[in-house]
């Protein structure tokens, strides 16, 4: 098994660009970071920390991924 998960967006129909190639996140789940371009997040204190559902933290990793993304 894997402990890297590595997260794209996904590619508009017929529209090809490198922008799709880089990854929006990539998420270590031995480790508990997600490293997205510029910055790193620690995933298990900011869950323990904020006392929030997965779901929503999973949807903020994403957000913050593709703000870094430009």
């Amino acid at each position: 098994m894997s402990a890297l998960l590595v997260l794209g967006n996904a590619p508009k129909s017929h529209y090809y660009s490198e922008e799709f190639h880089r990854p929006v996140l990539v998420a270590d789940i031995v480790q508990g970071l997600a490293h997205f371009q510029n910055s790193t997040f620690d995933l298990r204190n900011e869950l323990r920390d904020q006392n929030r559902a997965v779901e929503a933290m999973a949807w903020d990793i994403v957000q913050i991924g593709r703000a870094e993304l430009g």
